[in-house]
């Protein structure tokens, strides 16, 4: 690990980011809960002009109130970076009417229930207005062991809110999580085609995750290694054995 970070340090690994196609960036709270810090290594360091938020200075992104959002605002300028997306925990909860899943009762960091996601998604639109973003992140609620019963609710959720945030101009992506019932690349894949509009943050960790879970055979026999729609503004197919 310290070996790839030294690698991705490099002059020559900043000016390839610099010169990707694509718009790469970071969460930034993978480096530091120092929101300035994680700022000067995603800029200086690793040469990104881009940067997700998911959590600032040990706090959420969702709880952040005006003057977190005027000082991160301000750092961002500083370090001459630019919000790719909202990262914040909406839908990753427990679709009402249903068990709950056993993934939920180890996590505390979604604080707000079902019942006030439509709270989380408000503010997340506010959140990508004022940092000039046009993408959202979302999950597929925590994983159910019985899916097929909640599925066409859950998809028509998700469909009015893409609406919602289409009508702002902001684009909805769902990641993929192995703890949520969009995990795999035919889930990924099913849930695009289920929900016009929404598009796929393709997290390639969980693929690995889910591997490590089963046999590689079984999983290239049912399709696992195939990703589907991706999101950002270098959207397309890419299928991968």
């Amino acid at each position: 690990m310290a070996a790839a970070g030294a690698a991705f340090t490099s002059p020559s690994s900043a000016l390839a980011a610099a010169q990707s196609p694509f718009k790469l960036s970071i969460i930034t709270d993978e480096i530091s809960y120092d929101f300035d810090h994680a700022c000067a290594v995603a800029s200086k360091d690793f040469g990104l002009r881009w940067v997700a938020l998911r959590a600032l200075w040990g706090r959420s992104v969702i709880d952040l109130n005006p003057d977190d959002v005027s000082r991160a605002r301000a750092i961002l300028r500083k370090y001459d970076l630019r919000v790719s997306e909202i990262a914040g925990p909406l839908f990753k909860v427990d679709w009402p009417g249903a068990p709950r899943s056993r993934f939920s009762a180890k996590q505390n960091f979604a604080k707000a229930d079902f019942a006030h996601q439509h709270n989380v998604l408000s503010k997340c639109l506010a959140l990508a207005q004022q940092f000039n973003t046009d993408q959202i992140r979302c999950f597929d609620f925590w994983r159910l062991d019985d899916i097929p019963p909640h599925r066409a609710a859950i998809d028509d959720l998700l469909h009015t809110a893409s609406e919602a945030t289409a009508k702002q101009g902001i684009i909805l992506m769902v990641e993929n999580d192995f703890e949520c019932n969009t995990a795999t690349a035919p889930e990924a894949a099913r849930l695009l085609g289920a929900v016009p509009g929404l598009m796929l943050n393709w997290d390639p960790a969980t693929l690995t995750l889910c591997l490590r879970k089963r046999k590689r055979a079984r999983a290239v026999r049912s399709g696992w290694m195939t990703i589907s729609r991706l999101s950002g503004s270098n959207r397309g197919w890419l299928v991968k054995n």
